[in-house]
C-alpha cells in the first residue's frame, strides 16, 4: 500500500495487507509506531518517507523517478488514474462530490465550452420541458401525485440514492444529509425541469417533500390555474419544525445569506 491518508483511512488500509505486505508512507503526517503497527497488522514491513526531504537531499532521485514515469505513461505501461471531468459551470457539485468523499481518482474542472442542451419541442419553434409536457398530459386529479413521484425521484438523485430512496412526504431532507450546496443544486434542477424561477432559499422556505411540492404546483406554469383562488393557509406545526430544524443546522454565514436573500425579496 502506497498511503499518504491520515487517521481511520490509513488504519483501514494497514489492516488490508497479510502478513509480508508492505506499508509505505509517504505523506508523513501520520507516522505509527512499530508497536502500532505490530498490533494493527502482523508481519507487515512498515515504512515511511519524507519526499520533500528526499528531494532536498538527492533532488535527481527524484527527477529519475518521474522521468521514468512520464516514460512508462508515453509507452501505455501505466494508465492515468481513474478521472471524472464537470464544466466550469459543475464546480459546486464537483466540489459537493470531493466533499462526501463519493469519487474515485480525480475530479477534473474545464474550460471547455459545454455542448448546447438538446430541448424537446412540441410546436416546431419553442423549446418544452419533459416534465411541463408531462404533467400537461396527465389528468388535472393526477398531476399533484405525478410531481410528487418526480420531485421525489430528483431528490433521490442529488441523494445519489436513486430514485427508490422511499422519502416520507413530510419528512426534513436535510435529516437525509442534504446540505447548502445539495439544497442549491436541487433548486437548479427543479428550476430547470420546471422551466420557472425559484428561490434560491426554496428548500429552507420547504424543508419537506409535501411543503415543496405543494409550494411548486403553486408556481409552475400551466399547473397554478387549476388551483382554486383561497386564502393562503397557515403553516403547519410540522412545517414549522421542519423549518426550525433546517436553520439550527445552518452556519452564521449561511444565516447571514438567507437573511439578505429575504431583506431583497421584500425590497
Amino acid at each position: 500500500v502506497l498511503n499518504s491518508l491520515r487517521g481511520e483511512f490509513a488504519t483501514q488500509s494497514l489492516t488490508l495487507l497479510r502478513p509480508g505486505g508492505r506499508f509505505v508512507e509517504i505523506g508523513v503526517r501520520e507516522v505509527r509506531s512499530a508497536q502500532e503497527v505490530a498490533t494493527l497488522a502482523p508481519g507487515v514491513r512498515y515504512e515511511a518517507f519524507d519526499l520533500l526531504e528526499v528531494y532536498r537531499e538527492k533532488p535527481e532521485v527524484i527527477r529519475g523517478v518521474l522521468a521514468q514515469v512520464v516514460a512508462a505513461l508515453a509507452a501505455g505501461q501505466l494508465r492515468p488514474i481513474p478521472h471524472t471531468v464537470f464544466p466550469m459551470q459543475a464546480a459546486k457539485q464537483a466540489l459537493q462530490l470531493m466533499l462526501q468523499a463519493k469519487h474515485t481518482g480525480k475530479l477534473v474542472l474545464s474550460l471547455a465550452q459545454p455542448s448546447p442542451p438538446h430541448l424537446h419541442k412540441n410546436d416546431g419553434t419553442r423549446g418544452r420541458s419533459t416534465w411541463i409536457e408531462q404533467l400537461e398530459q396527465t389528468p388535472v386529479s393526477r398531476r399533484r401525485t405525478v410531481l410528487t413521484s418526480l420531485v421525489r425521484e430528483e431528490i433521490g438523485r442529488v441523494l445519489e440514492a436513486g430514485a427508490d430512496h422511499g422519502i416520507a412526504p413530510r419528512q426534513r431532507l436535510f435529516d437525509l444529509g442534504f446540505d447548502s450546496l445539495m439544497a442549491v443544486e436541487l433548486r437548479n434542477r427543479l428550476s430547470s425541469a420546471l422551466m420557472c424561477s425559484l428561490s434560491t432559499t426554496l428548500l429552507f422556505d420547504y424543508p419537506t417533500l409535501e411543503a415543496l411540492v405543494d409550494h411548486l404546483y403553486t408556481v409552475v406554469p400551466g399547473l397554478a390555474s387549476e388551483i382554486p383562488a383561497t386564502a393562503e393557509p397557515k403553516p403547519s406545526a410540522s412545517v414549522l419544525d421542519a423549518k426550525k430544524a433546517a436553520l439550527d443546522q445552518m452556519s452564521q454565514a449561511e444565516l447571514e445569506d438567507l437573511l439578505a436573500e429575504k431583506l431583497r425579496a421584500i425590497a
